[in-house]
């Protein structure tokens, strides 16, 4: 027969149970005997576990409600991606069309320098169609000019002889060389001995030839007297300069005088009193 710690006979399980309610370390002894160590820790296990469990679970419910914060993100992360695909899209189309506005614009540009360098082209005909009727206008005019220059010298020719005699003093005045005597040697033999005797050289020559009118008399000595004359319907300075050095060169020439002469219908008081300056006979005569 068993005993308990306080004597208590213990015949029958209900006995050892009932000693077990009155004495907490048998019982708690009597569980250790039991289940052992492992089982009794297992309510703390369990509780430890759950407590995991609730964690995890705690933990789950974080990364479900993250998951559904970055699904939620990653939709409307979609959305706009679509909107910007479609604006991405939109941009493309309007690119294409600038780039088709550029290309028409090229082709454009390309038109307009074609038409700007066709321009050139038929400007610079123009003006070489305008330069070309200048020089013709310009030869015309020369023509022209010779055509009247020469009527000219022929009236001069024509009335300057009996002018010549009273403006000049000369006597049996008589034109010697000029287009209306072609035929008259006298200047060419002159010049050609004068040539000869070294006393002017072909350069000279040709200068007193360029003469429009040559005239001789005789001065009041009897000796004999040229008169070298150009011819212009207005007299300017050019016309006095020239009659002054054909006369200086035919004087030399000739070893006779020979003056110089200028004939028009108009002469400035400038130019008069240049040729007076230069000792060269003005006579006006009017048409």
């Amino acid at each position: 027969m068993l005993t308990t710690p306080g004597d208590i006979p213990i015949n029958t399980f209900g006995d050892i149970l009932a000693a077990m309610e009155r004495d907490p370390e048998l019982c708690a002894e009597m569980r250790r005997h039991i289940l052992g160590e492992e089982i009794l820790r297992l309510p703390e296990t369990v509780a430890n576990l759950a407590q995991t469990v609730r964690e995890i679970l705690d933990v789950v419910r974080g990364i479900s409600e993250r998951q559904d914060r970055v699904e939620g993100q990653l939709g409307r992360m979609e959305e706009r991606q679509d909107r910007v695909e479609g604006q991405l899209g939109r941009m493309e189309e309007r690119q294409d069309r600038m780039e088709q506005d550029i290309t028409d614009l090229k082709a454009g540009q390309s038109r307009m320098e074609q038409d700007i360098t066709d321009l050139k082209a038929g400007q610079s005909r123009m003006e070489q169609d305008i330069t070309d009727l200048k020089a013709g206008q310009s030869r015309m005019q020369g023509q022209l000019n010779n055509l009247m220059g020469t009527d000219y010298e022929r009236k001069v020719a024509r009335r300057l002889r009996r002018t010549a005699e009273r403006r000049l003093n000369l006597r049996a005045a008589e034109v010697i060389y000029a287009v209306v005597a072609p035929d008259n040697n006298t200047i060419p033999d002159l010049l050609s001995e004068a040539l000869d005797a070294g006393r002017i050289d072909n350069d000279q020559i040709d200068e007193v030839e360029r003469a429009d009118l040559i005239i001789s008399g005789r001065n009041q000595a009897g000796g004999t007297t040229y008169a070298v004359v150009e011819a212009s319907i207005t007299i300017d300075r050019r016309d006095i300069d020239r009659a002054a050095v054909r006369a200086t060169l035919l004087e030399r020439a000739s070893d006779a005088t020979a003056l110089a002469v200028v004939v028009g219908t108009d002469i400035s008081d400038a130019d008069r009193s240049h040729a007076g300056d230069n000792g060269v006979a003005v006579i006006v005569m009017l048409e």
